[in-house]
Order: structure tokens, then sequence, then C-alpha cells
């Protein structure tokens, strides 16, 4: 089955700001902990890979309904009754394809990075 899905499941929107205050150094004489470049690459590997949790909204349970008399079984089953298999839905969606993830969770992405004043 072809169709086409609006995005209407995303679930949030955040800004934050990462600010590191550990001293710079050198260089050539880098601290053992690392850089503050190396501790908010730290910090943005940690929240990539924790990830928020998955749930199959309002929008995704009613395009989903609306799929059932298109498809053949198992899906139409599964797809027919989210309220018992809602909580696979979504684990397969989750890691079906970036697209699908996101109508199952809210994602997360990095998307701009600032940072020092040396070259």
């Amino acid at each position: 089955m072809e169709y086409a899905a609006v995005g209407t499941s995303e679930k949030g929107y955040l800004n934050v700001r990462l600010r590191s205050t550990m001293a710079g150094g050198h260089a050539a004489w880098p601290p053992a902990q690392g850089s503050p470049v190396t501790a908010i690459g730290r910090a943005l590997a940690a929240i990539h890979e924790n990830p928020l949790p998955l749930r199959l909204t309002p929008p995704v349970v009613a395009m989903l309904e609306r799929a059932v008399p298109f498809v053949s079984e198992p899906l139409r089953t599964i797809f027919a009754n989210t309220h018992v298999f809602g909580p696979i839905v979504a684990r397969v969606f989750s890691g079906k394809s970036p697209k699908t993830a996101a109508m199952v969770r809210t994602t997360i992405a990095a998307t701009k990075v600032l940072g020092g004043d040396k070259s």
C-alpha cells in the first residue's frame, strides 16, 4: 500500500543551550579530561543515546485505523487493535525509518553547534 502521511504526531519542541565553564587549556597540552568542546560533545552524545519514550498519539492511531481496509493480514488486525498492539507498533515504527520513528516519539537532533574562539 502506498500512502502519503502528513507529519502531525511530533510531540514536542525544545531549544537548549549547553555551555561548558571548564578551562580550555592549550592544544599542545590539553587537559586529561578533555577540552570544553569534548565536554559538550559528551553531553550531546548522552542526549542522543537517551531517546524520549515511545507512544502512539491520536493522529497516528487514526491514520492506522483508516488504513485498515487497505492492508492485508496481519496488519489489518494489528492496525484495527492499537489498544492491544500499540506498544509493538510503536517499537517497530521506531526502528523502521527516521520518518516512522518521528511518528512515535519526539525526535532529538543537534542542529547547530557553536564554540571556541580559536582556530
